[in-house]
């Protein structure tokens, strides 16, 4: 409540309530236009798509997706959830969270090595699957 019987409660604070607002509602504003031009940018891109098929492309798709579900069965049950949970299915943290009983911060230290367990991994068959060329 910001009257009270005599007048303002607090009223020097006032002026930084004020600006505040009016911080909230221009980034809001901001992020509406942005959303805005961005898809618009977006769409002509759309129109200039060549549709051919690329049959190679397809190839390594295949080949690719076929090292991440191998590099992903290879790696622990927990990682795999984790992975698969938060970066796959793109659940809500807060849900992970209360299905394996961890915190909000804990759960973000265990993505993240998941994560580095699973980039060390994709890298060292890379390296596996180029003999001849040096690693990155």
């Amino acid at each position: 409540m910001v009257r009270v019987k005599d007048g303002i409660k607090q009223p020097e604070r006032l002026g930084a309530f004020v600006n505040s607002v009016c911080n909230h509602v221009l980034l809001e504003h901001y992020r509406a236009h942005r959303r805005i031009d961005s898809s618009l940018d977006e769409e002509p891109e759309r129109a200039f798509i060549d549709e051919r098929v690329n049959v190679s492309g397809l190839f390594e798709v295949d080949e690719t997706e076929r090292v991440v579900r191998k590099i992903l069965g290879d790696l622990p049950e927990r990682d795999r959830r984790l992975l698969q949970s938060v970066l796959l299915e793109e659940r809500d943290k807060d849900e992970v969270c209360a299905e394996l009983g961890l915190s909000r911060e804990y759960l973000r230290v265990l993505v993240h090595r998941a994560k580095q367990a699973f980039k060390s991994s994709y890298l060292k068959r890379l390296g596996e699957s180029n003999p001849g060329e040096p690693g990155p």
